[in-house]
């Protein structure tokens, strides 16, 4: 199993930073003219068992309406959210001094609160999972920051597996 991860936050909103993402492919018809036609079928899509969105921000109002548009365009496309998690708040305290410089009594204390919610997802496609998360980054709200960790599904290589019938019999 290989795990990818995606960090996007909303000063980020333009960029693709996974190879999930990945909206760069090659047209050109040089690949295809150099492999058989029996080859040309034989990759193999990509299989994600276990998709973590996790998703934050400083407003709770926005982050839990975000989270309910990424649930409803997930059930458009018939994927199978498994669970909605509603992460602890993080609170995040700093200390001023008023004056800088003899009234060290004098303070002024702020407050960083940081709510977070995750979601996941199962048994998604490669084609799937770039169609779904291109989507919910582009409509991604000011303040909100999301990262994604999918766990993907591979064969089994096959002096593995000759070992293993191998040692079986």
């Amino acid at each position: 199993m290989q795990a990818a991860r995606l960090v996007v936050g909303s000063s980020l909103r333009g960029v693709i930073a996974s190879p999930l993402l990945s909206t760069q492919r090659n047209f050109s018809n040089t690949e295809h003219a150099t492999r058989s036609p029996e080859d040309r079928y034989e990759d193999v899509a990509q299989l994600f068992s276990d998709v973590k969105l996790k998703v934050r921000g400083s407003d709770e109002a926005v982050l839990d309406s975000y989270t309910q548009f990424v649930q409803r365009a997930a059930t458009t496309l018939n994927l199978d959210i498994s669970g909605k998690i509603v992460i602890p708040m993080h609170i995040e305290k700093r200390t001023l001094l008023k004056s800088p410089h003899v009234y060290k009594t004098h303070r002024y204390q702020y407050e960083l609160r940081t709510h977070a919610r995750m979601l996941q997802l199962r048994q998604m496609t490669g084609n799937t999972a770039d169609i779904f998360f291109e989507y919910i980054q582009r409509n991604l709200p000011e303040g909100v920051s999301m990262s994604v960790e999918a766990t993907e599904l591979e064969s089994m290589p096959d002096y593995l597996t000759r070992a293993a019938m191998e040692n079986s019999s």
